[in-house]
């Protein structure tokens, strides 16, 4: 209540007194349980209510209480299977192509003795679901198992890998297995013969001329290789020389791997020229007599002998691939081959072309599609070449090709992954180097300007610390020759498809 007093004062002003009491105070109105829930209503909160905690707020207002809480969603994983095995060092190689590691020391090969375990599989962990205060449920992914994949060698016990027999853990073909190891304590000559051997060839001298070395799994030779042929399933270290020789690690996934790279090349360029065909046509200048009297087959190959003649240098080189005389052609994939045979009767080696409709471009390229997609779980296996110098040789593997000196001279070297060449001086001069990833190198071509060809997909990068005149370079399908010398380079393909050199 308030009072006022007006107090006496000279001529026009007046002062006031104003004074305050209590007469009764007004409480606030109280609130009930039923008046909380009504307001959580009103915001949507629906789940994750805490009613002692709405209690102890309703008996002491002016404390701040949590009252409602989501459920976090809890993930789960994927089945794994953890390999024991792994050579860390030959892995770190591959990982990190900066380190160094002198695999070339070391004489042993990695191996374990029956009953050991060499994999242990991870089960799939479910998640669990969550939710918000709002009522909103939040589901986690279905998390994937994985089947064990074994040879003969490894037996499954209670969801770990036990080896029954001695020798060197492997993982090819999608499967783990054990591999037996055959030492040869000599050169490989007139007095061995040839070497062929289920399991692991490891060689403590030479291989001499015209002599073989094959092995289901890795092959290690100690010393020099000359005019020889070594062919594993597995890596192949040559701690010496290879010399006029030819080198194949992976067998059939080094194959299916070139394969692959040719017929995705192929499929992208058949479906830009089924673009370029469907867009003449709509273009008055295209409706000729010609293409009216003689169809879509005389522009087929019109693009075939211009624009698009690279798709025959690719055919050819993809035919190639079934020449090779190292290739078990009995064990290639049916699905394949068939292509390869139907692709022959629509283009042949010429260039010439039978195909009569611009569909059939699409369908083709569908058909390679579908079996680059099986060539990748097939193809799993990638075996690598390790070794110190090659000179006028054949190198092929399905994973990396590594040298740890001098480089290469006048060779061909194809790698399903990176072709790295590393220590003094790290060169290539002459030949060609075809790549699946990287190349990474320290000198490509020669100060005499030697003819050398670096080929990586679009995907890929050439690295190099110089690069002499007359190399070219190959980046998908984006070319570039080096007229004069140049120094270091990180070339790869911009956002503009275009070659890059920085």
């Amino acid at each position: 209540m308030v009072d006022a007093v007006i107090l006496p004062g000279a001529g026009d002003d007046i002062d006031f007194i104003i004074s305050t009491r209590v007469v009764r105070e007004i409480p606030p109105p109280e609130l009930s349980l039923k008046d909380i829930y009504e307001e959580m209503e009103k915001e949507n909160i629906r789940r994750g209510i805490k009613e002692e905690a709405v209690r102890e707020a309703l008996e002491n207002p002016g404390r701040k209480y949590l009252i409602a809480e989501g459920k976090p969603l809890e993930e789960g994983s994927d089945a794994w299977i953890e390999f024991l095995y792994t050579d860390k060092e030959l892995k770190d190689e591959l990982e990190d192509p900066d380190k160094n590691v002198d695999y070339f020391s070391r004489n042993d090969v990695l191996s374990v003795k029956r009953g050991e375990i060499v994999a242990v599989k991870h089960p799939r962990r479910e998640g669990k679901s969550g939710y918000t205060v709002h009522g909103e449920v939040m589901n986690p992914p279905e998390y994937k198992d994985i089947e064990w994949r074994v040879g003969k060698g490894i037996q499954i016990v209670d969801d770990k890998a036990v080896a029954i027999k001695s020798g060197r853990p492997v993982f090819e073909g999608g499967k783990l297995d054990i591999s037996e190891t055959l030492i040869i304590n000599r050169d490989v000559d007139i007095n061995t013969g040839n070497i062929s051997f289920n399991g692991d060839v490891l060689v403590m001298g030479n291989v001499h001329d015209n002599f073989k070395v094959e092995a289901s799994g890795m092959i290690k030779v100690s010393g020099n290789v000359t005019q020889a042929i070594l062919r594993a399933e597995g890596d192949i270290i040559v701690r010496g020389r290879i010399i006029n020789s030819r080198v194949i690690a992976g067998g059939l996934a080094t194959f299916y791997r070139e394969a692959h790279r040719y017929l995705m090349s192929l499929a992208n360029l058949f479906n830009m020229m089924e673009t370029a065909i469907i867009q003449l046509k709509n273009k008055k200048a295209f409706k000729t007599d010609d293409l009216v009297k003689y169809g879509e087959k005389q522009l087929i190959q019109l693009l075939l002998d211009t624009k698009f003649n690279n798709v025959v240098n690719l055919i050819r080189a993809f035919y190639a691939l079934f020449e090779d005389e190292e290739i078990n052609k009995e064990y290639i994939l049916d699905d394949l081959r068939d292509l390869k045979d139907n692709l022959q009767e629509k283009i042949k080696e010429s260039g010439l072309c039978a195909l009569v409709k611009v569909s059939e471009l699409g369908e083709l390229s569908a058909v390679m599609t579908g079996v680059c997609e099986l060539l990748d779980k097939i193809s799993d296996s990638t075996s690598n070449i390790w070794t110190s110098y090659i000179q006028k040789s054949y190198i092929r593997a399905s994973g990396n090709v590594v040298t740890a000196n001098e480089g290469a001279y006048n060779s061909e070297i194809y790698a399903g992954k990176k072709v790295i060449f590393k220590g003094e001086p790290g060169l290539c001069r002459g030949g060609k180097i075809v790549a699946n990833d990287d190349v990474i190198i320290n000198e490509l071509g020669s100060p005499g300007g030697s003819s050398l060809e670096v080929e990586v997909p679009e995907n890929g990068r050439i690295k190099a610390n110089q690069v002499y005149a007359n190399v070219l370079i190959k980046i998908g399908e984006r070319r570039y020759k080096f007229a004069d010398n140049y120094g270091r380079i990180n070339a790869r393909l911009d956002e503009d498809g275009q070659i890059r050199l920085h």
